[in-house]
């Protein structure tokens, strides 16, 4: 069973077309402790985080891996490595956040409100190194310092920063 297991997540992982997709499915093989799915999974999430630029789909990534480092269900190793790939992908959608955040039409001004929400609590249940938060918080602030800004992107981000 374990063998199919291995070999079913495997497939769904190179099936999986969105950083989030990819990153639930290798916290589904974490908690699942099929170690040959979750090697596969951090391969390829580490592969497609390198050649992602959309912000909506980084921070989304955040919560699952966010949830695999802080209940701890992944090994040590896996855990570092985890730890390196999420800071990574805060930063990363730190810095595109300014510009997806830029005329937006309702639909997905509201989008990337939700992915910034659950991207934030992900970040403080993480606790990451201050350099992370700086980078979050600067991207946050620069949202709010563009008049290009979307205004529930940005009211959302002012309240993020306050929160903060």
């Amino acid at each position: 069973i374990e063998k199919a297991a291995n070999g079913r997540l495997i497939q769904m992982i190179g099936a999986a077309a969105t950083l989030d997709a990819l990153a639930t499915l290798v916290q589904s093989a974490i908690t699942a402790a099929l170690s040959e799915a979750s090697a596969a999974g951090l391969a390829a999430l580490e592969e497609k985080a390198a050649h992602s630029s959309e912000c909506l789909e980084l921070l989304a990534s955040v919560p699952p891996l966010a949830d695999i480092i802080r209940y701890g269900e992944a090994r040590k190793t896996e855990s570092e490595r985890l730890a390196g790939l999420l800071e990574r992908l805060i930063i990363e959608g730190s810095i595109a956040l300014p510009y997806a955040a830029r005329d937006l039409d309702a639909q997905a001004a509201a989008a990337l409100m939700r992915a910034l929400r659950k991207a934030d609590e992900a970040i403080k249940l993480v606790e990451p190194d201050e350099h992370v938060l700086e980078a979050w918080r600067n991207g946050l602030a620069a949202v709010l310092d563009s008049s290009r800004s979307t205004a529930l992107v940005a009211g959302c981000a002012a309240h993020l920063l306050y929160d903060a």
